[in-house]
């Protein structure tokens, strides 16, 4: 009888502890899946870049396909920033033979290729969105939440006589890519809501089937007394 309790009890111990391990191991997959979804399809790009006096740079951003470009840039200084395709680029960029400024051809092609634009602010993103301590900007395109298959460039100008350094992070996010690690994270968030469930279900279970107390140092075990009371009950009818 001692034998099945103790063999009961370390059913329950086994079943709780492999609760445990169910549910740390659904925690688990779950964060080790999405860091990896996302570390191996959206790799941010950061580049650091000197601005001299009255001069520009600009950084292209290649879509392949349909997609989202995400951009943030801070700068010592305040600068102008603009994100435009590449027929608008070649318009800004032109702006000394044409005897104007960066800004005036920019301006003018707010909504014909030039979807963001920033004046002298040392810090923005793009899409606009409202970030604490992050500047919103001159113009937003409503239309650039996703972007066609083409080359996009961020340009920078900085009108200063003194030089001005820039910081840009950008991540270019196709839409195929983005829908197949929502897929791919779906599958893994199944399977840890599953071994999660299954962590509790067993939790659970070790608790409810948990054998009767042991008896204390030197007590007899109920069903041995039982068991040997009839014993001796039946040695009493056998003198008989």
């Amino acid at each position: 009888m001692h034998s099945l309790r103790n063999r009961i009890d370390l059913m329950n111990r086994k079943f709780l502890y492999l609760g445990i391990l169910l549910f740390v191991a659904g925690i688990f997959v779950s964060l080790v899946s999405l860091q990896t979804t996302l570390s191996s399809q959206f790799t941010p790009t950061a580049m650091h870049m000197l601005l001299q006096s009255n001069s520009f740079k600009y950084v292209p951003l290649s879509l392949n396909q349909t997609g989202i470009i995400e951009i943030l840039f801070n700068a010592s200084a305040g600068i102008d920033f603009y994100l435009m395709n590449a027929t608008a680029f070649a318009s800004v960029s032109n702006a000394n033979a044409l005897n104007t400024s960066y800004r005036n051809i920019a301006v003018a092609l707010e909504g014909k290729g030039a979807y963001e634009i920033y004046e002298n602010s040392t810090n923005g993103v793009f899409p606009g969105l409202k970030y604490p301590g992050v500047a919103s900007p001159t113009y937003l395109s409503n239309a650039t939440q996703v972007l066609e298959v083409g080359t996009y460039y961020a340009f920078f100008s900085n009108t200063k006589n003194y030089s001005v350094t820039a910081d840009l992070n950008t991540i270019v996010l196709p839409l195929s890519a983005l829908q197949s690690s929502f897929s791919t994270a779906g599958i893994y968030g199944g399977i840890s809501i599953l071994l999660l469930l299954a962590g509790i279900i067993l939790f659970v279970v070790s608790f409810f089937l948990k054998g009767k107390p042991k008896p204390a140092e030197g007590e007899m075990d109920e069903d041995v007394k039982r068991e040997y009371e009839r014993i001796e009950k039946g040695r009493k009818k056998e003198k008989k």
